[in-house]
């Protein structure tokens, strides 16, 4: 960035809101910066446009906020409206994994280690509530489950609940949905050559 003023940059809009920007419309020096700052970075594919970028992440480029640090989110996810796929990208490492099923995404985030609360969905970029919160429940619920199993494994007694989600945690029915995400997430990650890695966590009492 620079000293003086940063330009005003016309926006595509996308159902009436802001949505993205081409680059091409940046002046010099901004877009040869803020081009650096998107490396590993989703960006919207439009066609006939060029190369663009998110309103959202021009925004918090020019007031210092992007590249985001990963304190408050390890993992991004939007929808390709076009592809009919979400795609998912952790920040850290900038891997990214489309699928879809919001089910095998929310899988993927998860043998990709990111915790539950850290993915941020922008709702400009997944208009269905239904899927947002998809995402973020299956993902809470195959963390749960991987907990439960690790403290059934060193022989603690598990307590028992009555609560629909608990029962709903140790069905079948869960465990068959969330092992068939998890075994598609894993043969898409090997089949770009990445090996899972899996983290053992410290219990938190």
């Amino acid at each position: 960035m620079t000293d003086t003023a940063p330009p005003v940059v016309p926006a595509i809009e996308r159902h009436g809101r802001p949505f993205a920007i081409r680059l091409r419309d940046i002046p010099q020096p901004w877009r040869g910066h803020f081009h650096t700052a998107l490396r590993g970075s989703a960006c919207p594919v439009i066609e006939g446009e060029g190369l663009c970028a998110y309103v959202w992440d021009w925004q918090d480029w020019l007031q210092g906020r992007f590249p985001h640090d990963g304190n408050e989110s390890q993992a991004r996810v939007i929808y390709d409206e076009l592809r009919s796929v979400f795609i998912a990208t952790v920040l850290a490492t900038g891997a990214t994994y489309k699928a879809a099923d919001s089910d095998e995404i929310a899988a993927w985030l998860a043998v990709s280690g990111v915790e539950p609360g850290h993915v941020s969905i922008p709702r400009e970029l997944i208009e269905s509530a239904g899927d947002r919160m998809n995402i973020n429940h299956m993902l809470r619920l195959i963390h749960d489950a991987e907990a439960r199993e690790r403290a059934e494994a060193r022989g603690r007694p598990r307590p028992e609940k009555s609560d629909r989600l608990s029962r709903f945690i140790t069905s079948p029915e869960f465990r068959e949905r969330v092992s068939a995400a998890v075994e598609k997430a894993i043969a898409g990650l090997e089949a770009k050559g990445i090996k899972p890695r899996y983290i053992e966590r410290e219990r938190k009492d």
